[in-house]
């Protein structure tokens, strides 16, 4: 199923969900310290991202899809800078062209120092005019993000107000049943110490019964050897 899935290519609305999930823990996914503090963290961000996209999301992503993806987006983002740059100086044209509604969002999150192009034409007013759709999409996005951070925060609260589960009836009654065998092998185990011992206390009894017998038997022996050979 997961190799199925990395098949499929992923949709813009996809593509937003993972800017919105990024853009919330990206203190950390951003990050550009390196070390293996720094780098703990950002594998506990991913792995909270990819939890709550597939949570969210008809198609199930792998943490590395996600990651993935995440340099892809960042990776066009740099394209589309380069190529707005260059038409700019070219034609002195207006604005670039938005495909992707989280651009604004991505600008957010990256080093702008690495992706220019996109963030500073709007704020060059003797090439263009400042477009509003900017302003309007950050203001969309940011709403978005609210609404899914909202969304992630009760699904936690009800996740922590869920009753533990109980064990079912069937475990209940297999627990049961152990019990019961284990009262009646205790039981079976008495009883056979009790009959042990029983068995015993007969043999001993019926021994010396045999040595009583067996004394008396030579008694008489003796009387009836002295009787038959001196008083008769």
């Amino acid at each position: 199923m997961d190799k199925k899935a990395k098949r499929i290519n992923y949709t813009p609305d996809e593509k937003n969900l993972l800017a919105q999930l990024v853009h919330a823990n990206k203190d950390v996914v951003e990050n550009k310290t390196t070390n293996a503090v720094s780098n703990t963290e950002k594998d506990e961000a991913w792995n909270r991202i990819a939890i709550q996209f597939n949570e969210m999301n008809h198609v199930h992503r792998d943490e590395s899809s996600l990651r993935k993806q995440w340099s892809n987006i960042k990776q066009d983002l740099r394209k589309k800078a380069a190529e707005s740059r260059r038409q700019l100086y070219k034609t002195g044209g207006g604005p670039p062209e938005t495909k992707f509604k989280d651009e604004a969002m991505i600008l957010e999150v990256v080093n702008t120092k690495t992706i220019s192009g996109l963030d500073n034409i709007n704020d060059c007013d003797a090439l263009s005019q400042p477009s509003t759709n900017t302003y309007e999409d950050v203001a969309d996005n940011n709403a978005e993000d609210r609404n899914i951070q909202d969304r992630l925060a009760k699904r936690q609260w009800a996740q922590k107000r869920r009753p533990v589960k109980r064990n079912s009836a069937v475990e209940d009654a297999k627990l049961e049943v152990l019990q019961i065998q284990a009262e009646m092998l205790s039981q079976e185990m008495s009883n056979k110490n009790k009959l042990f011992q029983l068995e015993y206390e007969h043999k001993e009894k019926m021994f010396r019964l045999e040595r009583q017998l067996i004394k008396k038997e030579l008694g008489l022996g003796v009387l009836r050897f002295f009787y038959v050979h001196f008083l008769i």
